[in-house]
């Protein structure tokens, strides 16, 4: 047996508090009493002891690493039952995470229980109404002869329902997107769209793109399969195009006033006096891309002048406009302390006479005149482009694609001059261009 010498003190305490731990209430009283009687007795009783209750082959466990055993031990056992991650988090971020999931996918997710089905009802969810992007089914009908209108009609029916469905749930609107032909009585696409505009909270709308001129999804069908054109389809063609602009104009006013904050704006633009008048609501709006409508849409400088006075923060326009070029052609202007990109490249007949914008630095544009076969745009004075930007835009840096050199206004490198013949319809850059 060995002595107390070869005994450490640690070992001693450990064998004693696992032999204590391992009895009674009774025993564990007495044997406190006889580990008092052994102190008084001496040291032989606690080797005694020792010996019986910890075997020789057991290796020494310091006391301090037993003890955070038994501490780990006991949290263990405090623990509750594990849970699903998911449904220990906030509201928010669960919200945050089915954010990222389309519309077809939140559809999935609402059946999967009914705390899920609540949660796809929050407006907050449904910041981003992309109607452009909304899926068809192509599995629906009879794929034979008539099987582009019938996936077509399914994709309209399940496009109303999701529609419905927003408007029943009042969406908090960050970005708004959608391409329907308003004018299409039969579709009836306009009272969807207005229902939802009247209902979702779009104080923090941002970004809106409104196709209103058409149906993507849509398949082409003529009406009539005649190869001929008479008066009456010419006629029928303006009356569809005045329907489907006046209801555009009602479609817009409503939108400016329920959605004052917009910052970026795509969209088909009439040019006519209600909705410049609407336009310039949006007292935000700094980035404005207005598309062409029809073809015979006149354009004049009072509007012109509406546009940039309406959008005061405007830093941003593209603009596509076809307007006549032959003989009585008319110039325009340009005036804006804001505007810092300008893309009149998509224009047709649209020619420059003056532009005053101190801040732009990016300018695109093209040479496309829009002259008939009884009009011609020969003998026509047009200012130089070169001539505008040095007096118009003291900062501009980029020309189509072109990057400027830092002493473009005092001499024109080859690169530049290269690009005025393709771009400019000055007399001489149009003689050069055509060589």
């Amino acid at each position: 047996m060995a002595s107390d010498s070869e005994d450490p003190t640690w070992l001693r305490r450990f064998r004693s508090s696992s032999f204590s731990s391992e009895l009674g209430d009774d025993e564990d009283k007495a044997a406190r009493r006889g580990s008092v009687g052994a102190q008084k007795k001496g040291a032989d009783r606690n080797r005694s002891v020792s010996t019986i209750v910890a075997p020789k082959k057991c290796k020494p466990v310091p006391s301090h690493e037993f003890a955070v055993s038994l501490k780990s031990a006991a949290e263990l056992l405090l623990l509750k039952p594990e849970k699903f991650p998911f449904q220990s988090l906030p509201k928010d971020m669960k919200l945050h995470v089915f954010s990222w999931l389309g519309p077809a996918e939140r559809g999935v997710a609402a059946r999967v229980c009914q705390d899920w089905s609540v949660l796809m009802k929050s407006p907050q969810l449904w910041s981003d109404i992309d109607l452009v992007t909304f899926p068809p089914h192509p599995n629906e009908g009879d794929l034979e002869s008539d099987a582009n209108l019938v996936v077509y009609e399914a994709y309209r029916r399940r496009a109303k329902k999701f529609i419905n469905y927003l408007v029943s749930i009042r969406p908090m609107m960050r970005r708004f997107c959608f391409g329907f032909d308003i004018g299409d009585v039969k579709d009836g696409w306009m009272e969807g769209l207005q229902a939802l505009l009247r209902t979702a909270q779009c104080q923090d709308l941002e970004y809106a793109e409104l196709n209103w001129n058409e149906t993507p999804a849509k398949p082409f069908v003529p009406e009539n399969m005649s190869v001929t054109w008479c008066t009456n389809d010419y006629k029928d063609l303006m009356y569809r195009h005045r329907h489907r602009q006046r209801y555009f104009v009602k479609f817009f006013e409503v939108f400016t006033v329920v959605a004052p904050n917009v910052v970026k704006l795509i969209l088909p633009f009439d040019w006519t006096e209600r909705s410049l008048r609407a336009l310039n609501r949006l007292l935000n709006l700094e980035s404005l891309n207005l598309g062409k409508y029809f073809i015979f849409q006149p354009l004049e400088q009072q509007q012109l002048d509406t546009l940039f006075r309406s959008a005061p923060l405007l830093k941003r326009l593209t603009m596509e406009v076809w307007t006549p070029s032959g003989r009585g052609l008319q110039l325009f202007q340009m005036q804006s302390e804001t505007l810092e990109y300008l893309d009149v490249s998509m224009c047709r007949g649209f020619y420059l006479d003056r532009l005053q914008l101190p801040m732009l630095q990016v300018f695109k544009v093209s040479n496309c005149p829009m002259n008939g076969p009884l009009v011609s745009g020969e003998g026509i004075d047009i200012s130089c482009m070169h001539d505008l930007l040095c007096r118009g835009t003291p900062n501009l840096k980029q020309l189509n694609e072109s990057r400027l050199a830092g002493n473009w206004k005092d001499s024109v490198d080859d690169q530049l001059e290269g690009v005025l013949k393709t771009v400019c319809p000055c007399a001489r850059h149009a003689a050069d261009g055509s060589d």
